[in-house]
């Protein structure tokens, strides 16, 4: 072989060495672009589901921190309606409890206010809270089942049959003519009081209102003497009622007597 084959073959080698390499090179670059794309990615998808993560938590952390603040708004007006209610049946009930035996009109009408202001609360806090999902955070979810297990005890009417069942929309409507506007609100105030005893029995004059207590208050009128029968539908609303006042007040600290279950 002669010097100038040596030379073109050492030539051609080298030539396909550096054509190797620079194939081999790119290969690796590529693929390290691949790499790096594919990290890039992974990367943009974990900030994405770290940021939606962060979004629900920020979302059930405000319905959390909004749920506490209507618990707390309405909290004592439901807890005083809620006891005024269980106590009167408590007393109805009771051998020799009140039931009105000087004054059979006062026994009606405020036996039928103390019913109509608990449903008035209600009605505030339906209305104060009707874009909130209470049922997203675990206590607003159980005052919530607290407040239906006495709706359904009032409107059951299979079971329990007497004339003291009101049904949905009655108590709807008692709780409507309970409430009035409160002037001068902020957007962080109630809307809504209800109205007190006398302006309730004022109100009985309005024969708009008055259809909405007539059955109910005759059958009230009944529970007036120890030996009439008593419903068993008053019973489990006391019961009820009960169950309502231990959620709202688990320590006693606003009524630690007269929660005696019948």
């Amino acid at each position: 072989m002669t010097s100038g084959t040596v030379a073109l073959v050492v030539a051609c080698i080298s030539a396909s060495g550096t054509i190797a390499g620079g194939w081999w090179l790119e290969r690796l670059r590529r693929r390290d672009k691949r790499e790096i794309e594919s990290l890039k990615h992974t990367h943009n998808q974990d900030l994405e589901r770290l940021k939606d993560e962060l979004l629900r938590n920020r979302e059930a952390s405000a319905k959390e921190d909004e749920a506490a603040r209507v618990v707390a708004r309405y909290r004592d007006p439901l807890l005083r309606s809620a006891y005024d209610l269980q106590s009167r049946i408590y007393n109805i009930y009771r051998p020799g409890g009140f039931k009105g035996a000087r004054d059979p009109d006062y026994f009606r009408l405020n036996t039928l206010f103390v019913i109509a202001d608990f449903l008035g609360w209600l009605e505030i806090i339906r209305r104060e809270v009707q874009f909130l999902d209470l049922g997203a955070v675990q206590a607003t979810r159980d005052l919530s089942r607290a407040l239906l297990a006495v709706q359904d005890l009032m409107a059951e009417t299979m079971g329990l049959r007497d004339d003291l069942y009101l049904y949905r929309g009655h108590q709807r409507a008692i709780g409507e003519v309970m409430l009035v506007p409160i002037d001068g609100r902020t957007t962080v105030a109630p809307r809504y009081q209800c109205i007190g005893y006398a302006a309730f029995v004022t109100a009985q004059e309005d024969p708009d209102v008055a259809r909405w207590f007539k059955r109910l208050g005759d059958a009230i009128d009944q529970l007036r003497h120890d030996g009439a029968e008593k419903p068993k539908r008053l019973v489990l609303v006391q019961n009820a009622l009960i169950g309502l006042i231990d959620l709202l007040d688990p320590d006693g600290e606003r009524f630690d007597k007269g929660r005696e279950r019948l």
